[in-house]
């Protein structure tokens, strides 16, 4: 079986542009993994969200159910993210400079994590003190907007 994959991989390497299509793929592959585990960080945090607002007032309940759905807007975002998938012969064809692009794009949205978790701390916090809580909620809220908007 090796020997069988040695000549297909033989036979791909003659044809012209396959490597570049490969480590294109890869590419791909890594931007969708990236965006998966950011997703996967920003759950962490929705899952955080709805700890605070299982034991917060009723009267919070609203906004709380807002910020909730802004995060929930972000997760989907990430989860359904396309890959930058063009096809062999396709005409649009994505080039490396592109997928340099998504991979910064990705790591500007990983510092909205450390946001996220602060504002929702801070909400907490507000929660166990009971002062400031709107101010807390709404900043929070203006930290989902800004990601939602640079996503």
């Amino acid at each position: 079986m090796d020997d069988l994959q040695q000549r297909i991989i033989d036979i791909a390497l003659q044809i012209p542009g396959y490597l570049g299509y490969e480590a294109k793929e890869r590419r791909r592959d890594m931007d969708k993994h990236t965006r998966l585990q950011l997703a996967a960080k920003y759950d962490a945090e929705n899952t955080h969200l709805a700890r605070i607002s299982r034991n917060a007032p009723m009267h919070y309940a609203t906004a709380l159910e807002n910020l909730d759905q802004k995060l929930e807007r972000l997760l989907a975002r990430f989860r359904t993210a396309p890959r930058g998938y063009a096809g062999w012969f396709d005409s649009a064809q994505i080039v490396e400079e592109d997928l340099d692009a998504l991979t910064q794009f990705d790591a500007a949205l990983a510092g909205g994590v450390a946001q996220l978790k602060s504002a929702i701390d801070t909400i907490g916090a507000a929660m166990k003190t009971k002062q400031s809580v709107e101010d807390a909620i709404n900043a929070a809220a203006e930290t989902l907007d800004t990601l939602n908007t640079q996503y």
